[in-house]
């Protein structure tokens, strides 16, 4: 059982950092580490002591910080097709296309459906390029994704005819 007297406390790298507080109803401790724990590599330990007397002293495992999971998607592209579309997330302030590893387009944000698009023919010109979209906050890159271009579709041809009254000049319609 733990006494008034005891004490856990935090050490990073061999140095006393940070007492905890201590609940002898539980017997559990806590402590703020953030700010005194900042890598995975740092040797972390947590000391139970009783006046100046070591009692314990245990290793914590420490794991780097999950990578924040950001939302951006693009839309299929057809080669030929006017513009590239998607969704991105509230961190970014910009979203970039790059063909074959390089910056090419920067697109238009609206912040109020969280859409982006940008002019992408002209730039995308083979199912056989490397494209990408890129997300950033400034310079920091938040995430990256590839995006599925398609060849456009040769047999995909269309042709409409207006309907013709005997005696009219002209059938008319659109190819």
């Amino acid at each position: 059982m733990i006494k008034q007297q005891q004490k856990v406390v935090l050490y990073v790298d061999g140095k006393a950092v940070k007492n905890s507080t201590l609940d002898p109803a539980t017997m559990t401790y806590r402590l703020q580490a953030k700010g005194f724990v900042t890598s995975a590599t740092q040797k972390v330990e947590m000391v139970m002591s009783k006046g100046s007397t070591e009692l314990k002293r245990i290793t914590v495992k420490v794991t780097e910080e999950n990578p924040t999971s950001y939302t951006l998607t693009a839309d299929d592209y057809q080669i030929g097709d006017t513009y590239i579309s998607g969704t991105y997330d509230k961190a970014a302030t910009k979203v970039v296309l790059y063909v074959d590893g390089k910056a090419v387009k920067n697109s238009t944000l609206d912040p109020a459906t969280m859409t982006y698009r940008l002019q992408a023919k002209g730039f995308v010109t083979s199912a056989n390029q490397k494209v990408e979209m890129v997300m950033s906050k400034g310079s920091t890159e938040l995430k990256r994704i590839t995006v599925k271009v398609t060849e456009a579709d040769p047999t995909n041809y269309t042709l409409t005819a207006d309907d013709y009254q005997i005696g009219d000049t002209y059938i008319s319609g659109t190819y």
